[in-house]
């Protein structure tokens, strides 16, 4: 399960890392109309670009201390289990709703002083999901011998 879970893991990085740069090939002439719009892009592009690059690079190195955290009381070479993709699957879904949505958190704030509360939800979803994975692999288990 350690093994699958770091395939996974470093697999979702390279997505979050890949995902804004080739969204940067249509937003870049923007960024040079003028001085003014340089420094108007410079929020939204630290938030769009550099907070996925900084998270998928985290996540590419941590994910070996990640799983053995995910799957602490498995052995490194058990198999792939119903229970153990739950849990994988939740921590990984989780990352990508924060990755995601942290961005348009940071821009909404700086371009219009105020939050978003569709990404806000997303980002507790994300975090209720990161962090509670173990309690929603025990819930699909319970809901599986139900």
């Amino acid at each position: 399960m350690h093994a699958f879970s770091i395939i996974s893991m470093r697999l979702l990085a390279v997505y979050l890392v890949l995902s804004p740069l080739m969204a940067l090939g249509s937003t870049l002439p923007a960024f040079f109309e003028t001085p003014d719009e340089l420094e108007r892009w410079r929020m939204l592009f630290t938030a769009s670009l550099l907070v996925p690059l900084i998270l998928g690079a985290l996540l590419w190195f941590k994910a070996p201390g990640l799983a053995r955290k995910l799957h602490r009381n498995e052995p490194a070479d058990t198999a792939v289990t119903e229970t153990g993709l739950v849990r994988a699957g939740s921590f990984l879904i989780g990352i990508y709703l924060i990755a995601q949505h942290l961005g348009g958190v940071i821009s909404r704030w700086h371009w219009g002083g105020g939050l978003d509360a569709g990404s806000l939800v997303a980002l507790a979803m994300g975090l209720l999901l990161m962090l509670g994975a173990k309690a929603m692999a025990k819930l699909f288990d319970r809901f599986r011998r139900f």
